[in-house]
């Protein structure tokens, strides 16, 4: 492997430019010629981009001849390589030389059906899995994970080349070493022992004598526990709980029989049967769903990139194909080598043995995507074999992207926490760069509060950023200027946190952008969708009722008894709303003539043009910046009818609109349907640590600071050989595990658990994810060019200096010295959230088309208290803390099923908790399904600690539940709901509303404030038609023991 080049390239050290020169040189200088050139890039456009590039740049040396020959080069992404020589070599592989390839999103859905189909035809083994699931607290929001697994098995087998019959040897393995650690199980009938055991603990506490809340809770855990076990649902998360809870003091002795049997829940025989059937089950889900995936494939004459991967692969093996491309193959160079999959890493090599110049270039710190499936181990093992081997390394010196001060802090930082697994040489870069400003280029951003409180002033902060004018220097110019809230990104850890925290940005005026499903969901794609429907069937009443009200702002009592009159009149021979009285319904059945001779998405452009589609987003508005991004997700939508032909063509079916329509839903049901993003000046960019790799920004704010490291000990994880990675088969001896976490949210002071963790296999996990938490705070650092800010809380929970090893990462007293005594210009600050909304329009004001347009809102002439948005001038007022968290049983499926069991409960509750009785609440919690979530014990605490809360502070009339109100508002819209308690007093009204967040006490302001527009409503409602005034309006906590004034 001594034609082997590994080049180094740190973030921003000119990668692009280094490719381009290189195999400039290469073709110039070393007698390689384009039709000898194979280069594998991440995406299409990285490869367009970088022949672009080494084109022009031999037209400006000259060398026409070999610029007008480089269509020839196999410049692609991995996968259109290897789609180019199975293509040649078509024969030889078995295939026909025109491939239909599913994309990513096709394969996925393809497969999809695949496990659809096998599911459905052992429904036996389905319902075992999810009665193992529950039992083994394998369920996300009520729905089994084992799904997720044998996908994940799926993935796994297929990047490493596994065959069936290993799935089964790997089944075996995982069973038998992950019960290595248990202690054997008992022949005693532990659940008989529990039983007796809390029957007699029921009996023996004294609640007369002990009256704590420890007491009367461990007595509801009791019952809630036997329950479960007399119906034998009860989890192994329960059991480890029976085994760490206790009553008070004074019942202690009662509670000691049952703790020390339930800590014997590692020896129950039904624990070790139930994970040894549910490794074998999934496993067994896996094989036979990967063969019918395989199987559907072959019938259809599908490959997806996988196989092109694998058959490539294969057919390297051939001494004919090998010596055909050792004559031809001059140079192979491969691109972002740090993020390939095993399989691509096992066919780079196999493609190196026949190349005459190999290059591989990446950066071994930035190796992030180890979920997707690449293994930073195995390529790290790889290298250092290959190196060893006499194989050279490059090193690209120096970074072009960040200020100075920005290279030294991240030199320091990443050549300490590397300096075991990477050499400082290939850490540490020279700033190409020169100082132009005096600005900070580090800044400690300190935060307090809750949650909620950190994201309102992360807002507060950018909007200071961008009032102050700090200075960064333009790309383009080369010369500094104002930051704008394009040049800014918000980095952080999950896609959940991008929702709250875009809300915090929208409440601060900042207009943003991320990445989300929700496509179909927006009015925008409502409306379009609503006319592509009335274009494909005439008879489509919704669509042509959703277009009157979206388009036209007609509100239901305006276009319903139209509708019913239509209905009634039998003898009407013209379709509603095609009498031509309605321009857009009569221009959409125009397009309905010529349906048969437009392609789907020709179809859905004719609907975007007759039904006015993009002039009524217009006139939405609210904002300039908010009809963009409806344009957008109008192209986004324009888009996705394309793909639905491209995959209609792989697929060999027909495309017409019914089909799209299906196709769309599809998509939308799945979480597909990605909302355009903008990459506007005026878009603030909010994006995930690893959404960010290969971007850069001016301004940087890494949130998340105090994330705790996950490790993969538990799940689907691939484990290679101990030994040194053979070079040839490096794909050799490699092991596909599952271990399922046994049990559910219980991790602390579990024997078994520790001893795992404790493990060689625990110790390598743990050390992997470390490892790799440093690659991802390299990239998070390295994005930045100008600027990068640290929002911290608590500078000792933060992750950060305990993971990189450096107690120095945050700035202290507006200074951060580095060790070798260097000063960086820095600064901290500390941000509170600011009350008042700032207008932007004078910071920086964006380019737009000067058109008059009517940018106010249609409103409809109906309204639900429930839709109103919060106020911005709301206030939290007075906060009544009502007792402890209810206990919750077990796995909550659905928690708006349990919060309407709550609430149904309380309105249940007419006399103060007096008439409400144990066997009504039971029915209710029946009813709603729930019962297994929550006692009907705690549901009659619910109620009866909120109305002796109401109690202690006012003279109460009367109970009011669900009280229906009936309100024309100022702006004459007809407003309907339903208070859930309205309280009468001698001096006024109290509206409560009830919620059943389980949402921590830090964040019951943020979501009290939430329901402010509805509260404000009700009280002008209330207030106006009763005559008498509301003293408070307030958010009740029903699980978490809350009660919330909210002041509008």
């Amino acid at each position: 492997m001594r034609n082997i080049e590994f080049i180094s390239a740190g973030a921003g050290s000119g990668k692009t430019t280094s490719l381009t020169q290189r195999l400039k040189d290469f073709l110039e200088n070393q007698g390689v010629q384009p039709e000898g050139i194979i280069a594998t890039t991440f995406t299409r456009l990285a490869a367009t981009e970088l022949r672009e590039r080494v084109r022009q740049a031999l037209l400006k040396a000259g060398r026409n001849d070999l610029a007008n020959s480089m269509g020839l080069a196999a410049i692609n992404t991995v996968n259109g390589v290897c789609g180019q020589l199975l293509k040649r070599f078509a024969f030889e592989a078995g295939l026909s030389p025109e491939q239909r390839v599913l994309d990513e999103p096709e394969a996925k859905q393809l497969f999809g059906e695949a496990l659809d189909t096998v599911i459905d035809a052992t429904p036996d083994r389905v319902r075992t899995l999810n009665q193992l699931a529950r039992r083994l607290g394998h369920e996300d929001g009520g729905k089994p994970l084992w799904r997720r697994y044998v996908i994940e098995l799926v993935s796994a087998a297929r990047a490493n080349d596994c065959n069936d019959s290993q799935l089964v040897q790997f089944s075996q393995l995982s069973r038998e070493e992950l019960l290595s650690f248990f202690r054997k199980p008992t022949d005693r009938d532990l659940d008989q022992e529990l039983l007796q055991q809390i029957e007699g603990a029921l009996e023996t506490i004294d609640t007369a004598a002990d009256t704590t809340k420890a007491t009367r809770d461990y007595l509801l855990l009791l019952k809630q526990t036997k329950r479960s076990l007399t119906s034998g649902q009860l989890s192994w998360d329960q059991w480890v709980k029976m085994s760490k809870t206790s009553p008070g003091a004074k019942s202690r002795a009662a509670a000691e029989g049952v703790q020390l049997v339930a800590e014997d829940f590692e020896v129950h025989p039904r624990l070790h049967q139930d994970l040894n059937e549910y490794i074998d089950l999934v496993f067994q889900l896996a094989e036979i769903s990967l063969e019918t995936y395989q199987t559907t494939k072959r019938q259809q004459g599908l490959l997806d990139f996988v196989d092109q991967e694998l058959l490539l692969f294969r057919l390297l093996e051939s001494p004919t194909i090998q010596a055909v491309l050792e004559d031809e193959l001059q140079l192979l160079m491969v691109d972002e080598f740090q993020d390939t999959s095993p399989i691509q890493l096992a066919l780079f090599l196999r493609l190196a043995k026949l190349a005459d110049h190999v290059v591989w270039v990446g950066d071994v710190k930035q190796a992030i995507y180890g979920f997707r499936g690449s293994d930073p181990a195995l390529m790290q093992r790889v290298l250092s074999a290959v190196l060893s081997g006499g194989g050279q390394t490059g090193i690209l010196e120096k970074s072009w992207r960040s200020r100075p001060a920005l290279v030294h802090y991240c030199n320091a930082i990443f050549s300490h926490a590397f300096q075991n697994t990477v050499p400082a040489k290939q850490v540490c870069l020279e700033p190409a760069r020169k100082e132009q400003v005096d600005e900070p280029a580090i800044v400690r951003w300190s935060l307090s509060g809750n949650i909620d409180n950190q994201l309102a002033a992360l807002a507060s902060g950018i909007r200071n950023l961008l009032v102050e004018r700090y200075q960064v220097i333009d790309k383009e110019t080369g010369e500094p200027r104002n930051v704008r809230p394009g040049d800014i990104a918000v980095l952080c850890r999950s896609n959940d946190r991008l929702k709250v925290l875009a809300q915090a940005c929208a409440v601060q005026g900042l207009d943003v952008s991320y990445t989300r499903p929700g496509l179909l969901a927006t009015p925008e794609c409502t409306l379009a969708i609503a006319c592509l429907r009335r274009v494909s069937d005439r008879n489509d009443s919704l669509a042509t009722a959703e277009i009157r009200m979206l388009a036209m702002g007609e509100s239901v009592p305006e276009w319903l008894p139209e509708r019913l009159n239509y209905v009634a009149d039998e003898a009407s021979e013209c379709i509603w709303g095609e009498d031509g009285t309605n321009d857009i319904l009569t221009s959409l059945a125009d397009v309905r003539t010529h349906l048969r001779n437009l392609t789907p998405s020709e179809s859905l452009a004719e609907a975007l043009q007759r039904g006015k589609v993009r002039e009524t987003v217009n006139r939405w508005g609210p904002t300039r910046q908010r009809v963009r991004s409806r344009h957008a997700n109008l192209d986004a939508l324009q888009g996705l009818a394309e793909q639905y032909e491209s995959h209609c063509k792989i697929r060999s079916e027909a495309a017409n609109v019914s089909g799209l329509i299906l196709w769309l839903k599809m998509l939308e049901k799945e979480g597909e349907d990605w909302q355009a993003t903008r990459q506007d000046d005026d878009v603030l960019t909010l994006v995930t640590y690893h959404g960010a790799k290969g971007l850069e920004w001016p301004v940087v704010i890494a949130f998340d600071q105090d994330y705790p490291i996950k490790t993969r000990l538990w799940g689907v994880s691939v484990r290679g050989s101990a030994e040194d990675v053979d070079i040839l088969e490096p794909l050799a001896h490699r092991v596909l595990r599952f271990w399922p976490y046994p049990f559910g949210k219980q991790a602390k002071d579990i024997p078994v658990v520790e001893r795992i963790q404790a493990a060689e296999s625990g110790q390598q996990a743990e050390f992997e994810a470390l490892e790799e938490e440093k690659r991802l705070q390299y990239v998070t650092f390295t994005r930045a060019r100008d600027l990068l800010i640290l929002p911290v809380k608590d500078e000792r929970r933060a992750q950060v200096p305990s993971t990189l090893g450096v107690e120095w990462v945050y700035p202290h007293d507006n200074c951060l010295l580095l060790p070798d005594g260097a000063s960086l210009p820095a600064r901290q600050v500390s941000i509170e959230p600011l009350e008042d909304r700032q207008a932007l329009a004078d910071i920086y004001q964006p380019l737009w088309m000067h058109t008059d347009l009517q940018t106010g809102v249609l409103l409809s002439r109906s309204v639900t208290a429930s839709a109103m948005e919060p106020r911005f001038d709301a206030t939290i007022g007075e906060i009544v803390e009502l007792g402890e968290r209810l206990p919750l049983t077990g796995k909550v499926e659905d928690i708006a099923r349990l919060g309407t069991a709550i609430h149904n409960s309380i309105a249940a509750d007419t006399n103060a908790g007096e008439s409400l009785t144990l066997d009504r609440v039971d029915e209710i919690l029946v009813e709603w399904g729930v019962r297994d979530a929550i006692a009907p014990e705690s549901a009659i605490e619910a109620s009866r600690r909120l109305r002796r809360a109401i109690c202690d502070r006012y003279q109460v009339v009367s109970w009011l539940v669900e009280y229906p109100v009936s309100y024309v508002t100022e702006l004459g819209q007809e407003m309907t709901g339903f208070i859930d308690l309205l309280v009468e007093t001698p001096e006024g009204w109290l509206i409560i509303d009830h919620k059943s967040s389980p949402a921590r006490r830090s964040e019951w302001q943020g979501i009290a404030l939430g329901y402010s527009g509805q509260l404000a409503l009700y009280e002008q409602a209330i207030s106006e038609l009763t005559f008498k005034p509301v003293l408070g309006c307030w958010i009740h906590f029903a699980i978490t023991g809350g009660l919330v004034e909210v002041r509008t």
